[in-house]
């Protein structure tokens, strides 16, 4: 067989096969000598997920939620008040830039240290300011 001609999987053979060249018609023939054209493209894998060209152009940083100093307060005034040991109490809240203010008064230091680690634990917060007096 001569390299330039090559059986495809149906039996066809190439009549000719130009290298490195897209967009021109390749000629196959069968065996009972039909004929018929076929154009090679490029291919572009960039839209197979599992080609490396798709995780190269369409990687992308992830983009965590933005938390805002008011729905952290928000989540902050829920974990108090379903904590056992603080839920009747009145403590103040003030967040800034995702940096918690506890601010009131507690019976006992236990309930103090329940307070600031019912709000170090949420999502969003920075840093706790535990300015909690005990009675």
């Amino acid at each position: 067989m001569d390299k330039s001609e090559h059986i495809n999987r149906f039996g066809e053979r190439h009549i000719s096969i130009p290298r490195g060249q897209t967009n021109i018609p390749l000629t196959y023939e069968d065996e009972l000598g039909m004929t018929r054209e076929e154009v090679i493209e490029e291919l572009d894998w960039s839209h197979d997920p599992r080609s490396e060209s798709a995780h190269e152009s369409h990687t992308q940083v992830a983009r965590l939620p933005v938390i805002t100093d008011e729905l952290i307060t928000h989540h902050a005034y829920v974990a108090l008040s379903l904590s056992p040991d603080l839920g009747k109490r009145h403590i103040e809240i003030e967040v800034k830039n995702g940096q918690v203010y506890l601010d009131g008064f507690v019976p006992s230091r236990r309930n103090k240290r329940a307070a600031e680690y019912c709000v170090e634990r949420l999502s969003g917060v920075a840093d706790v300011f535990n300015r909690l007096n005990i009675n």
